[in-house]
Parts: structure tokens; sequence; C-alpha cells
């Protein structure tokens, strides 16, 4: 008789002895279903010899019919042990997300309201005064302008402004030792000296003067008196000798040229 192995591998079936010269073998029965054995290793018993055949039990009652049974096989691993889910890597934080920012809208102006026919009227009634302000603050600045200069110009044109520009002449004349100016601007004696010198000789004269700083010079004139056509000034005179301010008097007389110097003052000479 043919061993099995491993019982829990098939379901347990029982075969028939083969006899040499025997009968035939009785007809094989279903066995009645065997449960599935309980997990865990199962050391399969030694069996011995078969014994003889036994007549097959009578067939049971016919029952309602079921769900086929699974029938029962070798254990699985998994039925031993159990199977434990595989571990999940770790899920990196997901960071916060920005939360958006709303951009920013352009309001556009409101429309200007159109201006009413009186508002358009009053609009240059109300520049008009302001124009014609303005227009008479110009005429009146232009006016006094005009009135300074003519005073100015008349001022300049004075007597006493020519005798002073005169004197003023001279005395430049003098610093610059120009001998032509100091003919034209002289009368009497003093204009006979400068003409009757030689401009070599003269040269002589204002160096001399010049190295002893005995050039006048003129700090202000201070009073002018004019008689006819003959006037005396006062005015105060300075040599780089001597700064301290002296009064001098300068006699001047008026001729068909203009005021000129007649009788300056002794340094001069």
């Amino acid at each position: 008789m043919p061993k099995i192995s491993n019982p829990s591998e098939a379901a347990t079936t029982i075969l028939p002895v083969q006899r040499p010269g025997g009968a035939g073998p009785s007809p094989i029965t279903k066995p009645p279903a065997t449960p599935r054995p309980g997990t865990g290793p199962k050391n399969p018993a030694p069996q011995g010899p078969a014994g003889p055949a036994q007549a097959p039990p009578p067939p049971p009652p016919p029952r309602p019919s079921a769900a086929p049974q699974q029938v029962g096989g070798a254990p699985s691993p998994a039925d031993t042990q159990p199977t434990d889910p595989a571990a999940m890597p770790p899920q990196p934080p997901v960071p916060p997300q920005p939360r958006p920012v709303a951009q920013p809208q352009r309001v556009p102006p409101a429309p200007a309201a159109a201006p009413t026919p009186a508002a358009a009227e009053a609009k240059p009634r109300g520049r008009r005064p302001l124009i014609v302000a303005g227009a008479a603050v110009v005429a009146v600045i232009a006016i006094v302008g005009i009135v300074l200069a003519l005073v100015q110009h008349a001022k300049d044109n004075s007597p006493q402004a020519q005798i002073r520009s005169a004197i003023t002449g001279y005395t430049d004349a003098l610093a610059s030792g120009n001998l032509n100016t100091l003919r034209g601007a002289t009368c009497g004696q003093l204009h006979d000296f400068y003409q009757n010198i030689a401009p070599d000789q003269y040269a002589g004269v204002h160096k001399l003067s010049v190295d002893q700083k005995k050039i006048p010079k003129i700090g202000s004139v201070d009073n002018v008196q004019i008689t006819g056509d003959k006037a005396v000034a006062q005015a105060s005179v300075y040599t780089d000798a001597d700064p301290t301010r002296v009064a001098r008097t300068f006699d001047l007389q008026q001729t068909s040229d203009g005021w000129k110097v007649c009788d300056p003052p002794n340094a001069g000479r």
C-alpha cells in the first residue's frame, strides 16, 4: 500500500487494497468533507498496514445544497505568520501655501462735471480785475522808473554834479600822469603850467610825486558854491604819505568846454 508523505498537503482519501486474483475494487465513495486542519506544523504519524476493505456505509440522506467548501490543503505561511502591512515612508511636511495678495486696482477718477453757463461766464469776469490790476501795477512801476531816471539825469546834469565830475577828472589825471588830460581839465595859471612843461620833464615831476606819495586823492566833495561862471568847492583830500583827510578848496571856472579847475591845491603842483 502506498504511503502518503504528508496528509496535510491533500485531502484524506481511503484507497482500496489491490489483491491479486481477487475481485475488483469496490466502488469509491466520496468521503465526508474533512475540516481544515488548524494552523501550525504537523508531524505525520507512521501508518501501519492497511486493513481489509470495509463495506462502504450507506449513503447519507440528501441535504440541502450548500456553498461548496474549500478542500483543506497545506497551511500557507500567511496562516502561521500574520502579514504586517508595509511601513509607509514618512511624508515630508507640506509647506504652508502663501496667502494670495490682492492686486491693487486703479480706480478711474470721476468725470469732471461740465461747467454750467453761469460758472463759465463768472470765471472770465473773476480774472479780468486781476489782469487789470496787474497792468496798472506794471504801469505805475514803469512811471516811477522813468521819473527816477529823469531825476538822476537832471541831478547828473546839474552844475554841482558837473563841478564834482571836473574835480574827480583832474585828480585822476594827476594820479595817472596824463599830461594831455591835465591841459584840457585846467584853466588860468594852472593851465599855463601844464601847457608849457615838456612831456619828459613832467614825467620826472610825476615820478617824484609818486615816489614821495604826494599825489592828492579826493575822498569826497562836500560843498559846492556857484557864483555866476565861477565856483568854489570844498573837498576832503588825502595822500598815500598822509592818509589823514584834510579839507581843500578848489576854484573852478565855467568855459565853453565845461567846468575846469583853475586853482588846485598846492600838493598838485
